[in-house]
């Protein structure tokens, strides 16, 4: 009596436990996803209202070079740990899977590289248009910036995608 009573909790809990850990999954992946591409964003934004009324620009080449070698460190990690599998075991899949999140990461550093570039660019511009108050160089390259921050956007959606497809290759 005992024994069965026991082994009805265990089940009851083992399968309950399922379904909590499987609604974990389906709602931790998302969310920590949106968090990364929100923080980013965020960050970015900052980055760009500080270029464009600064004209010291040493600050945005260190930042610059520490995303750009993150991100292209995430990139090169991803694929060489794709390499690693063979092309005839089970893990094939997995192999895929991981090459495209190497992929993600790329366009992320790709992305990143440009909308520093274009940053640089239009943001000095724009700091000098402010200053001689000239209304239509200053509308000009404020929609450069506006599109210097969706290839921002951009860089972090391919980051947070990146990571969320990691973290799903670590946990399953």
């Amino acid at each position: 009596m005992q024994e069965n009573l026991i082994l009805f909790i265990i089940t009851y809990f083992k399968t309950n436990l399922n379904k909590i850990i499987g609604f974990f999954k389906k709602v931790y992946y998302p969310t920590i996803s949106f968090v990364i591409y929100i923080f980013l964003a965020f960050g970015f934004l900052i980055l760009i209202i500080k270029t464009a009324f600064s004209e010291n620009f040493e600050v945005l080449i260190e930042i610059a070079q520490m995303g750009a070698i993150i991100t292209a460190t995430l990139a090169v990690l991803t694929f060489t740990y794709a390499l690693t599998f063979d092309n005839y075991t089970l893990h094939s899949h997995i192999k895929k899977d991981v090459i495209n999140t190497g992929k993600y990461f790329y366009l992320s550093c790709l992305n990143f590289i440009i909308g520093i570039i274009f940053l640089t660019v239009f943001g000095k511009a724009f700091a000098y248009a402010i200053e001689d108050n000239d209304m239509l160089r200053l509308v000009i390259n404020g929609f450069f910036l506006i599109i210097c921050f969706s290839i921002f956007l951009l860089s972090s959606g391919y980051f947070a995608i990146g990571i969320k497809n990691i973290l799903k290759h670590l946990t399953n």
